[in-house]
Order: structure tokens, then C-alpha cells, then sequence
């Protein structure tokens, strides 16, 4: 979920954008649903890789055509670089949030002294990024699209994976459930190329 937001970042300093969350996306899920069909296996994977410095330029470009075609519907007033970066930090929000509130992952189950230590974590980079924190507030919606159980004990009194929760719509409907990889943060690197070409 890191490497995502590097390769936001990375993108928005490559073609020097800084896109805020559209009216589109204003509900809380219309942007849980984004989320459900972006987390799909290939792109999971394309994270996994480049984590494991095994993804090509080709493929991370290939990604993130993947990413602004996928979220297009979501997002139509928005460009694809845009959308791809936005994308990126919603999906990264989402499903930290949503990691933090579930009651086991595939590392294990999830004290409540766990939530309390990432909740902390997730609200330092949502206070300094607008549409990663619209993804954290997504990660309830989330959870009960998927119908799936979580839990609030260990979440301080007042943090944005609650922030929302009074605004939920309880028109969602469920999903089949996919399996999440995990990933870890390593520096992201482009070539020339690829820098140059237009999403």
C-alpha cells in the first residue's frame, strides 16, 4: 500500500500535477466501490514486484494504463494522469484504513493495541493529503461492501477511519471478496523513456 503512494508521488512530480479528490467521488461509496474494482490481482501484484525490484518500466507503465482505464467511469471529468494518481491515493488509504479495522490479515490477527499504533500513523500522512485521507474514510464502506467484519476497539475516540461513519451509504452492495497482497516500500525508479511518454 506504501509503493502505491511513491508511485503517486512520483507520477505528480513527473508531470508536475496535484489533483484533489472530483466531485464524482464525493460519496463516501462511490469511492469504496473505485477501490473494490481497482483491487484486483493484477495490480496487486504489480506492487508486490516492484517491491521486490522484479517490475520493468514497461510493466509499472502498463499499471498505471491499467489504473486510469479502470477508474474512468469513476472519474470522467479527469484526465489520466489524474485519475491514476488519484487512484493510487485512494486505493492506499482504503485499504490501510481498512487493514486496521479488520480482525486478522494474512499476517495475523489484529490487537487493538495494532489499531491504535496505525490509526496514528494513517492520520499523520491524511492531515498533509486530501485524497488519501477521502480513501481512509472509505475503508469502513469498504469493509462492508466486501461484508466483511471489523472492529473500532483500539481506535482512538477521534481519527478519520470514523470520521465518516455517520455518512455511510447503506445502499452498498456486496462484492466478491479478493485476496490482498502485501507489499513494502522501496524507492521507485524510471527510465527516460518512460518518463516521457504520455499515460
Amino acid at each position: 500500500m506504501a509503493i502505491a503512494l511513491i508511485w503517486a508521488k512520483a507520477l505528480e512530480e513527473i508531470y508536475e500535477t496535484s489533483p484533489l479528490l472530483p466531485e464524482s467521488l464525493s460519496k463516501v461509496s462511490k469511492r469504496a466501490m473505485l477501490v473494490n474494482t481497482l483491487d484486483i490481482p493484477k495490480f496487486v501484484n504489480c506492487l508486490v514486484y516492484d517491491c521486490l525490484e522484479e517490475l520493468s518500466d514497461e510493466a509499472r507503465y502498463s499499471c498505471f494504463k491499467m489504473l486510469a482505464r479502470i477508474s474512468e467511469e469513476f472519474m470522467p471529468e479527469t484526465d489520466e494522469v489524474d485519475r491514476t494518481v488519484i487512484s493510487l491515493r485512494l486505493w492506499s488509504g482504503c485499504l490501510l484504513a481498512a487493514k486496521t479495522i479488520a480482525l486478522q490479515t494474512m499476517e495475523g490477527p489484529i490487537a487493538p493495541g495494532m489499531r491504535e499504533y496505525y490509526s496514528r500513523d494513517i492520520d499523520l500522512e491524511a492531515r498533509i493529503d486530501p485524497v488519501f485521507r477521502a480513501g481512509v474514510e472509505s475503508g469502513i464502506a469498504f469493509k462492508r461492501l466486501r461484508r466483511e467484519k471489523y472492529s473500532f476497539r483500539g481506535l482512538p475516540e477521534r481519527c478519520f477511519i470514523k470520521s465518516k461513519i455517520s455518512f455511510l451509504d447503506k445502499t452498498l452492495k456486496p462484492s466478491q471478496t479478493r485476496s490482498v497482497g502485501v507489499s513494502r516500500i522501496r524507492s521507485m525508479k524510471y527510465t527516460n523513456n518512460v518518463k516521457e511518454q504520455p499515460l
